[in-house]
This record gives C-alpha cells, structure tokens and sequence, in this order.
C-alpha cells in the first residue's frame, strides 16, 4: 500500500500530557495504521511514555501563549514542508491560517462552552487565528459514536478508542512520588476543565455532598494548572468542604490511568470534548459517571452514567452520594461502562484512519 506521511503536532504531549489534545494523540499514536509514516513534533524533549519507533522533530519552544501561536502558525508548516508531509494533523483544532502547507486534518478535543477563557493579548490572538485556520482543514476527524458535529469542514468518522493505558487489566502504576500508594481507598475524581464555570458547578454539587460522605470518600481533582488550583483553594477556604478536597499535579499519563482505575466514580460538570475526554476513559475503565446531561453526553454513556441538569446542584450532589453509598447503584453504572468500551477496537480506528488519510 502507498505510504502516507503524516505530521502530529505534539505540542499537549509535552506541555499539558493530561489534556484531552494529548491522551487522544497518544491513543492514536498507539494506533497507527502500517503505511502511515507518521513524524511526531515536540515543543521539548519527547516524554519516556511514548510509544517506541516514533520518528521525532524537537523544537524547543517555551509554553507561553506567544510561543504557542509561533509554534501553530509558522513552526508547524515550516516543518511539515521540511519533512514531506501530506498531511499535518493536529489534535488541538488549532490550523495555520496563512502561507503554504500540506492537507490539515483536525481531531477536536476542546471542552467547547467550557473552555477557560483566554487571557492576554497573545492568547487571544492564537485562538482567533487558529478558529480562522480552520476553515483550511481538509477534514476533522469524528467519532462514530458521537451525535455529527456541526463544522462546515467535512467529517470523517471513525471508531472510538482510547490508549490502552486506559484499560482495566493494565499494570498497576505508582505515582511520583510515591502519592499513588497514599491515594484515597474511596474518592471521587475530576479530571475536568478549570473553568469558573465548570468548577463552579463542581463546587455547588460537592458542598450538598460532602457533609455526607467527604470524609471518607473525598473529590480529587487532577488536571488543573498551578493558577486554577490556586484559584480553587481560594474559593473552598473557610469552608466545611475544604479539608475533603484534594488535587494532584501534573501526572505522566500511565499514571493518571491508575487514579482513573482506582477512584469510586467520575464527577464530570463539563461538556465532554470528541476525542480524548475524561467521560470516555472512565469507561474504558469501567467506572461510574455522574455529569451534567447534554446530548453529546447523553449519547456516549447510555445506561452507564448518573446524569443531572447542569443547573441543579441538589440533584447532581445527590448523584455523587448515591454511587458512593448505594454499591448495587455503582456496580450497575461499572457494568454498563464497560460494556459501553467492549466494542471500542484500535484496529478498527487503525483501518478506518488509513482510508480516511487516502
């Protein structure tokens, strides 16, 4: 078969290995199909987690808003025309606005609504160019499992997959600095946004439910940014529910599968990105959800969620009390996750991505 030369942008691999932009790279990456001759581009050195036999393009390039925009519009298609590429595929929805580049393929993995809002004026610059470059896109690859997105640039669907660090039987993991041996034996786990709104809703559904079961089962939070803890420690302090929340740094993805694996259920107050997201790997790993109902949300879960209106913190604290006492509840949830993930096949992802390439 012809071979396909394809660059990834790897940008979330290095500078945020918890977004939903890099577990869905991973997973593809995981997942490549045998004539794609795939080019992995890195803003710093390439992470010891990554699948082997990756041809790697180091540019070092610091995480700011200003050096990302650099990075998306001009380093990117330099290095994509440098090295051949027919396609450059980026898993952030971000795509050069100007100049010459191969075909652009997207794979969406924003929380959307819930998105933190940009900051300074470079962050909102990048943003607006990279909306601007989207309409290069050749294509933005879809789940098939998900209701059609609405973006003019066609869809190609593909099967739905995750890493398979994700999976129930992986190996156990230890997190740095040993924290994964003083986890929580019960706890809650938002691997969410760090946007006012979506924590706002996490922390009005949590204050009904901590005074019943936050001290043995307490919310851990996992993903935010130093800011975004820091802004959340500020909101909880002087409240009943601040000794029954706690937060993990930044974890290399097989760690984070085990807080995944490990925790009693997913509290989710956002909307759920297509690719990549945190409701789509509790499944994998067979875990209870309890989120706000949205029709993208609804569709991915089915029977194996607890789901609430956005607006009704009662109801949404009720949830998460419910999966934490009631076992036959939660065991039912797990059930029904894991047969929701039963079908998700990489090898599947793996043909459908090839003739979606061609």
């Amino acid at each position: 078969m012809t071979p396909i030369s394809v660059l990834y942008d790897g940008w979330a691999l290095v500078h945020q290995p918890t977004h939903p932009a890099a577990l869905h790279l991973l997973a593809l990456l995981e997942n490549l199909p045998a004539e794609v001759q795939a080019t992995l581009a890195l803003p710093g050195p390439a992470p010891d987690w990554l699948p082997p036999g990756l041809a790697v393009q180091v540019i070092e390039t610091s995480p700011g808003s200003s050096a990302r925009l650099g990075w998306e519009q001009r380093r990117l298609p330099a290095l994509a025309r440098q090295v051949g590429a027919e396609w450059l595929h980026s898993p952030s929805g971000a795509a050069p606005l100007l100049g010459r580049q191969p075909a652009m393929a997207l794979s969406p993995t924003h929380f959307e609504a819930d998105e933190p809002r940009p900051r300074g004026l470079a962050e909102r610059l990048r943003r607006s160019l990279a909306q601007g470059g989207q309409g290069n896109a050749r294509a933005v690859f879809w789940p098939a499992d998900l209701p059609p997105s609405r973006s003019k640039t066609p869809l190609r669907l593909l099967p739905p997959v995750v890493s398979a660090l994700f999976a129930p039987s992986a190996a156990p993991q230890t997190l740095p600095g040993g924290d994964g041996d003083h986890l929580p034996e019960s706890f809650l786990l938002y691997h969410g946004p760090g946007s006012p709104q979506a924590t706002a809703r996490l922390l009005d559904a949590w204050f009904w439910a901590a005074s019943s079961v936050g001290s043995y089962t307490p919310l851990i939070m996992a993903g935010l940014s130093s800011p975004e803890r820091a802004r959340m420690k500020a909101l909880l302090a002087g409240t009943t529910a601040a000794e029954s929340v706690l937060f993990l740094t930044t974890l290399p993805p097989a760690a984070l599968a085990e807080v995944y694996r490990r925790c009693t259920a997913l509290v989710h107050t956002a909307a759920e990105p297509a690719w990549g997201g945190p409701i789509r790997h509790a499944l994998a790993c067979g875990k209870p959800v309890v989120a706000c109902n949205d029709p993208r949300i609804e569709a991915l879960v089915g029977p194996a969620a607890y789901l609430a209106p956005a607006e009704d913190s009662r109801l949404l604290g009720a949830a998460l009390i419910t999966v934490v006492v009631e076992q036959n509840v939660a065991e039912g949830l797990a059930q029904a996750a894991m047969q929701r993930a039963a079908a998700w096949s990489g090898a599947a992802f793996a043909e459908k991505l090839s003739e979606s390439y061609r």
